[in-house]
């Protein structure tokens, strides 16, 4: 099972919109994609809350009442293909937990000194525990931002992991995530469907390359 937990230690980098905006992308590839909530203020399940029953590509909501790695076993028991893990700000406990649940960490961050401080601990952690992770850029002002291709270009120049498209600052995200639905599926949301699928795809790449060097080495 893929199991990509959506993680920062910041609160409002834009960890629910881009958890639901990835666990809908999953379900037009899979049966049975899991979003899990692991956010006290559920913003997950709100989201869930106002999808319309018999929305295509509705990935089912999960709450957490123990911990990430449980449910993580529990959905792969049940024949999940995909979980989708909207991380909690704040929690080091939970957030390792989740870490080590996972497939792929995904960090989001924005191009600010705090943001950036924020994912020294998730990053340090996934070294720690040997989970692959994948920086990504959102809310940049536009893909010309300045600031943000610096940072962009900053962190691939020391080998970081970093997706190579950034989210921008889009109302479709906004009004999706109060809407229960993913900026792709909002009429004009075109452009914010073609920055998912790109993450989306890094996601998926860097997945398959991290298993295919533990599988070497294990051999």
């Amino acid at each position: 099972m893929i199991r990509v937990a959506v993680l920062n230690a910041k609160g409002g980098v834009g960890k629910t919109t881009i958890a639901t905006a990835l666990a809908v992308r999953a379900a037009r590839d899979f049966h049975m994609v899991g979003l899990v909530d692991l956010d006290p203020q559920q913003g997950a399940a709100r989201w869930h809350g106002h999808r319309r029953v018999g929305d295509d590509a509705s990935p089912q909501l999960f709450k957490v009442a123990d911990s990430a790695s449980d449910t993580a076993e529990a959905l792969e028991l049940a024949g999940y293909e995909v979980a989708i893990f909207d991380g909690a700000p704040g929690s080091l406990s939970q957030t390792e937990d989740a870490i080590q649940a996972a497939t792929l960490v995904l960090v989001p961050l924005r191009a600010g000194d705090q943001d950036l401080a924020s994912t020294e601990y998730v990053v340090s952690a996934c070294r720690d525990f040997g989970v692959p992770y994948l920086l990504v850029l959102n809310e940049a002002a536009s893909l010309r931002d300045k600031r943000a291709l610096e940072v962009l270009g900053g962190f691939k120049s020391i080998g970081e992991p970093i997706c190579e498209t950034m989210i921008c600052r889009r109302v479709h995200y906004v009004d999706g995530i109060n809407m229960g639905r993913s900026a792709a599926e909002l009429r004009g949301g075109e452009k914010a469907a073609e920055e998912i699928d790109a993450v989306w795809r890094d996601i998926t790449r860097r997945i398959t390359a991290h298993e295919s060097v533990r599988v070497r080495h294990a051999g």
